[in-house]
């Protein structure tokens, strides 16, 4: 397995583990303090399923759930250098929607070649790559070629 084949998997394994405990659950908002109503009480029980159905409908508003896909995003970039590509995916994972994904990763306000020079040099200080290898990994990392070739030029590296 070459070098930069490794590097994919165990960056693959890293993102894995460090986006799991990083939200992906969407918060709901707050709710009275009123005791549960219990299912004795209920007069109607036929109506039951459909005020449960009304209630989750409205317990998170599209509003609401692309804020918490835009949290999840700054996130994800604290964590560590991402595409834009690689960010909607995961998203997309976490169970948001296309629209959602796009508009809060579209939103987040990051540089995308500053985020590719990161990655590269987080890849540099782990292991040794030509200036083509690592234009070629950080692209299989789905940052566009010219993000890559910035990311490489401009990650604090001697090419010559």
């Amino acid at each position: 397995m070459k070098w930069n084949q490794l590097c994919c998997v165990a960056g693959a394994l890293c993102l894995t583990f460090a986006l799991a405990g990083c939200g992906g659950e969407q918060a709901l908002p707050e709710t009275n303090n009123e005791e549960p109503a219990v299912l004795s009480e209920v007069s109607d029980t036929a109506s039951v399923p459909e005020v449960e159905e009304e209630a989750m409908e409205s317990a998170l508003p599209p509003a609401s759930e692309v804020m918490t896909a835009a949290e999840d995003v700054q996130n994800y970039l604290n964590i560590m250098a991402l595409s834009r590509q690689t960010l909607i995916d995961q998203l997309l994972y976490d169970g948001f929607s296309e629209e959602e994904a796009v508009s809060a990763v579209d939103s987040c306000g990051a540089d995308w070649n500053e985020q590719a020079a990161k990655q590269a040099r987080s890849y540099l200080d782990t292991m040794e790559f030509t200036r083509d290898e690592l234009i070629e990994q950080l692209v299989a990392d789905r940052f566009t070629p010219e993000e890559a070739t910035y990311g490489v030029d401009n990650c604090g590296e001697n090419w010559k």
